[in-house]
């Protein structure tokens, strides 16, 4: 997802007024409690962030999505 929108950060960190648009699906989505960010990471961006240097004794963090 990337914000074409900047939302506005009000009360409590809540944010409103953003617009967000997945490049992948061609999704947008309006409100920031409909979006899931936590674990969406591209792999290149994890792998430069130390996903190299591997997860356990197995291997780089892609190896192990599906076991988080």
């Amino acid at each position: 997802m990337e914000a074409v929108k900047k939302p506005r950060q009000g009360e409590d960190c809540k944010l409103t007024g953003g617009r967000w648009h997945s490049y992948y699906d061609a999704k947008t989505v309006t409100d920031a409690g409909k979006l899931d960010i936590g674990h969406v990471v591209a792999l290149a961006e994890a792998w430069d962030s130390g996903a190299s240097k591997g997860v356990g004794r197995e291997g780089g963090a892609a190896r192990h999505q599906g076991s988080w």
